[in-house]
């Protein structure tokens, strides 16, 4: 078990940060470069990108730069998910499926778990979810920012055990979800500081928006976000942190690339996953976040060949049944709260409920998995 708008404006397009509308300019008046590129294509990019013309009228095959046609994208997988498509695509073989594939096909099962939480109430799902967090580490003080958004915690684990984040700093949430370690990690960096979360998931950004703006943060924000190809400058952030999302990058060495090139000299991430201790038995249909953990024993080579230095892997806490245990611990008090709980994981993981990988019941998870918090330095020369 894995614990795990549609008009444009500046303030509600989650590629760009909240600022005030500008005055309309005319086409000529485009700045030379596209706000949406950080690649040196930018001045290339910025005749095809829709912030310098009409945003409302996109359709596939229009000129327009690599950010803004992946916006187009996400709608039309939002679209989808709306209409009720299943998540499961019983015909794909996920060991051959292409990287677009996975991420198309992650970003329509969590835009459907955003869906199903935006229709759910938080009822007896609370109390699990409050022992879960602790088992992962959480301080009270931790516990105390979360609040009652216990219940819509996403991740495999704590990535602030070893962050170590500090007042003014600013921060990379990769696949921040519904927001929870992102505003953990704003109340520690604090009003000198700046937090961002990024994930594919349209319905998950949406909601994270509004959560920050019920809590009136005014440090956190959220936009869409490819962590292959994420939107935001060279050295221009001190901590990179992910809980859970990072599980399903296709491309590890790519995303840790980008996590090397937007650490300023001395940044440093910590990032918790699920890893693979051994391959995949090949008689077995793995399901296709399966497909995408990353080995743990290429993790450190891996780290060391893209530059990082003071690598650690911490596998202390990297049990796979952690949800398991927390769900005997609050059964064994109140049944309720159990049933909701089982009633939520349903709807909270991308495989549950399809019989195709029902082998995997039969399974010892801690023998194939591992959940692991990873911590490495970018160097400081």
């Amino acid at each position: 078990q894995f614990l795990y708008f549609i008009g444009w404006s500046p303030m509600s397009c989650p590629f760009h940060k909240q600022q005030e509308a500008a005055p309309e300019a005319a086409p000529e008046a485009a700045p030379a470069k596209c706000p949406f590129s950080h690649k040196q294509d930018a001045e290339a990019d910025a005749a095809k990108c829709p912030a310098h013309a009409k945003l409302g009228d996109l359709q596939e095959g229009d000129e327009m730069c690599s950010h803004a046609r992946k916006k187009l994208e996400r709608e039309r997988l939002a679209a989808q998910a709306a209409e009720g498509e299943k998540r499961h695509l019983p015909q794909q073989d996920w060991k051959t499926a292409t990287g677009d594939e996975l991420k198309s096909h992650f970003t329509l099962a969590y835009n459907m778990v955003a869906d199903d939480v935006a229709k759910r109430s938080r009822a007896n799902t609370a109390k699990i979810a409050g022992v879960l967090v602790r088992r992962l580490g959480y301080t009270e003080e931790d516990m105390r920012v979360i609040g009652d958004d216990s219940w819509v915690m996403q991740g495999t684990g704590n990535p602030h055990v070893l962050a170590d984040i500090q007042p003014g700093e600013t921060v990379v949430d990769f696949g921040s979800g519904f927001g929870m370690d992102a505003f953990i990690a704003a109340s520690r960096v604090g009003v000198t500081g700046r937090v961002t979360g990024i994930d594919l998931s349209i319905g998950e950004v949406t909601a994270a928006i509004q959560r920050a703006a019920t809590r009136r943060l005014r440090n956190v924000d959220f936009r869409l976000g490819d962590m292959e190809d994420v939107p935001f400058a060279d050295a221009s952030t001190d901590v990179v942190i992910s809980n859970g999302g990072f599980c399903l990058v296709p491309d590890k060495a790519k995303s840790f690339r980008e996590i090397f090139r937007i650490l300023k000299p001395g940044g440093r991430f910590t990032i918790s996953c699920t890893t693979l201790r051994k391959e995949l038995d090949p008689q077995y249909d793995w399901p296709s976040c399966f497909v995408v953990f990353m080995p743990l024993a290429k993790a450190h080579g891996m780290l060391s060949e893209i530059g990082f230095t003071d690598i650690v892997i911490d596998d202390s806490n990297a049990r796979m049944d952690l949800w398991d245990e927390a769900k005997k611990e609050v059964g064994a008090e109140d049944p309720e709260a159990l049933q909701a709980a089982e009633e939520r994981e349903k709807k909270a993981t991308i495989h549950s409920g399809n019989p195709r990988f029902d082998f995997l019941k039969n399974l010892d998870m801690n023998e194939y998995c591992a959940r692991v918090n990873i911590r490495a330095v970018k160097p400081a020369q």
